[in-house]
């Protein structure tokens, strides 16, 4: 997977978890208590990949010389972190049932 495809996956996994902290869906899944550490993660993952998308930005300008691992081949990147954007397919497209009560209480 290339490098911007991996940011801009991070942003819509940090920016689901904030969109379920902030509208409370949240609650569907884990604990009320956990809100802090839900919308910490989902900032530290968006901001990441800001810092991550400025970085490859600047680095893009800057003149850079053509170098020949020697190998004579290229490799292909992996297909299985194409699986990360299942979760943010189902927050954003699925809204799961909220759990009983029976659920909750255990």
């Amino acid at each position: 997977m290339r490098r911007e495809t991996q940011d801009i996956l991070l942003v819509l996994l940090g920016g689901a978890l904030l969109k379920i902290s902030l509208n409370g869906t949240y609650l569907r899944y884990v604990k009320p208590a956990q809100l802090p550490w839900l919308i910490a993660a989902g900032a530290i993952m968006v901001v990441v990949a800001l810092v991550s998308i400025g970085r490859d930005i600047v680095a893009a300008r800057r003149p850079t010389e053509f170098v020949d691992d020697g190998h004579g081949h290229t490799h292909q990147g992996s297909y299985s972190t194409w699986l990360l954007l299942l979760p943010v397919l189902a927050v954003f497209l699925i809204a799961p049932p909220a759990l009983g009560e029976d659920s909750v209480n255990r």
